[in-house]
């Protein structure tokens, strides 16, 4: 189950980094919000997604700790 669950993990951040280098070509190159939106979109996901990874695999843990 914690394999699939990284694998749907970083399905997500290859996308999200894909896409987030994709959006200043996709506004305008020159543009200071597209780069903004960009790198947030490239960076922000992945990271919030590991942090809600690392809680879900914390709780998977503790669960199986107080069986």
């Amino acid at each position: 189950m914690i394999k699939g669950y990284l694998m749907a993990v970083l399905t997500v951040v290859s996308v999200s980094i894909v896409y987030g280098l994709l959006v200043p070509s996709l506004i305008s190159a020159k543009s200071d919000l597209a780069l903004l939106i960009g790198f947030s979109t490239a960076f922000g996901f992945p990271v919030v997604g590991f942090i809600v990874g690392r809680r879900y695999i914390n709780t998977l843990k503790k669960s199986k700790e107080n069986k």
